[in-house]
């Protein structure tokens, strides 16, 4: 929980908001999509659109509760709003004017609005029982490892491919990891607001990829230079492989709190995050029809080696390096989520201790130091020692990103919306303070009320679940 001191607008928020969710499971979306058939493939990443921008709804209401629970946890006298007169002098002097000419009507202060950053472990710790927090915790932390791991080994890898081909020397990924490491470690100490200039460089370079590969897929389907395997209308013997490919292409929801929270302006924050969901599922229907019909049931994954350098020269060897481009700024994204709620999680270890100096601000600099090196050292360690001792990192990964990647994307959201407003509706009806000099309707309130969407977003968490173990049961039987 913190509160964030720098501000930047709408657009800003779009940028951070796009680069997360757009990783690089864009590369094999094309394949995992076709493979399912063209209609079954369209209905599916319509679906999981729909069900992840609900999620991220919840995701944002659940911070505007939490923050509401905070905001009445603190002591009405101690509570201001700029130029509102405190609540204290409200209720002991009422022989004094309420409001004069330089005031701002307290009523209009919402108890709901998204001032501190709240983590997912922040609200787990309210939410959640103590089992519960430290599964949580436990399932976050495997995660985002995980990712971190991926997106270094993918990094080097794509950098090595670019430069030596298939002539990499023995020391060369140790090299080139280091690299990456000192590179992008400087992004990982501060918040969200400090990678606006590596963020900004980012989408350009992405956007301008995306749309490299979509033009000369059309390109290439225009010309009909080659006959291309047809591809059938549904082909539901692939859904394991799209519940195990295509559900995360939407994944970015704990990451919010540290995009929303410091938006400047969060009134319009539903429309704004709606416009990246939307941008991002033109991008991603585009492509898939692009390669549907340019390479039909034989698109390679990923979608770029389809445009091989030998064929496509410059722009073919460019294309290689867009998950160096992509995860370059999803790194330190992840890390610095991870830390956050690392953070999170040593504060709610210690809250009660009176002897306890995790919330001094002379050492707030410490702990953030530390913690930073925690979150960034250990992915990076790991993918050296995958990479120099012949272990599997994509099936392990693989294996704790479908079943944990999952329980955070879906069932993680429902949940925290779901308890959420069960507690700050008791709350609210069994607070002190003086509630009538406020407003207790919930602005960040998600459009998908009632406890039917929760429990939508659960079952079809559910059956992603079933489908991940089958599509990685039959992945090990098949070797």
């Amino acid at each position: 929980m913190a509160k964030d001191s720098s501000q930047f607008g709408p657009v800003t928020a779009f940028i951070y908001l796009f680069n997360f969710v757009v990783g690089t499971g864009v590369l094999a979306l094309p394949s995992v999509l076709i493979s399912g058939g063209w209609l079954l493939g369209g209905i599916f990443i319509t679906i999981v659109a729909f069900l992840s921008y609900m999620s991220l709804t919840f995701v944002v209401e659940s911070m505007a509760a939490t923050n509401a629970l905070i905001f009445l946890e603190k002591e009405p006298k101690k509570v201001q709003y700029g130029n509102a007169i405190q609540v204290s002098s409200l209720v002991d002097d009422v022989k004094q004017p309420l409001l004069d000419s330089s005031t701002t009507s307290i009523a209009d202060c919402n108890i709901f609005e998204i001032n501190e950053r709240t983590e997912f472990g922040e609200m787990a710790g309210r939410y959640y029982s103590r089992t519960g927090l430290m599964v949580f915790f436990s399932i976050l932390i495997v995660y985002m490892y995980g990712d971190g791991v991926i997106y270094s080994t993918v990094v080097v890898r794509s950098l090595l491919t670019f430069i030596f081909g298939e002539d990499e020397p023995v020391w060369a990924f140790g090299i080139f990891l280091s690299i990456f490491f000192i590179f992008i470690l400087p992004f990982c100490f501060f918040d969200f607001q400090k990678t606006k200039v590596l963020q900004i460089i980012t989408m350009v370079i992405r956007n301008v990829s995306l749309l490299t590969i979509i033009v000369l897929a059309f390109r290439a389907a225009l010309q009909k230079e080659r006959l291309v395997k047809v591809v059938p209308t549904s082909n539901f013997g692939a859904l394991p492989n799209l519940f195990g490919g295509a559900v995360y292409s939407f994944m970015c929801q704990h990451g919010i709190p540290g995009i929303i929270t410091p938006i400047a302006n969060k009134k319009n924050i539903m429309q704004l995050t709606g416009a990246v969901f939307g941008l991002v599922f033109i991008i991603y229907l585009v492509l898939f029809i692009g390669c549907l019909l340019a390479f039909g049931a034989d698109v390679l994954d990923p979608v770029t080696f389809n445009f091989p350098p030998q064929v496509y020269g410059f722009i073919g060897d460019a294309l290689f390096l867009f998950p160096v481009f992509t995860l370059s700024s999803n790194f330190p994204m992840l890390l610095i989520t991870l830390r956050n709620n690392l953070d999170t999680l040593f504060q709610l270890t210690y809250r009660g201790s009176k002897s306890s100096q995790a919330d001094k601000g002379d050492l707030a600099w410490q702990r953030q130091i530390i913690l930073t090196l925690i979150a960034v050292v250990p992915p990076v360690v790991c993918a050296f020692v995958a990479e120099h001792f012949g272990f599997s990192v994509d099936s392990l990964v693989g294996i704790s990103g479908a079943f944990a990647g999952c329980i955070i994307m879906f069932i993680i959201p429902a949940s925290f919306v779901y308890l959420s407003r069960k507690v700050v509706k008791e709350t609210i009806d069994n607070s002190k303070a003086p509630m009538k000099f406020y407003s207790t309707t919930n602005p960040y309130s998600s459009p998908f009320k009632g406890t039917k969407c929760v429990v939508a977003l659960l079952a079809w968490a559910a059956v992603a679940m079933v489908f991940n173990a089958v599509e990685k049961l039959a992945s090990v039987y098949s070797q």
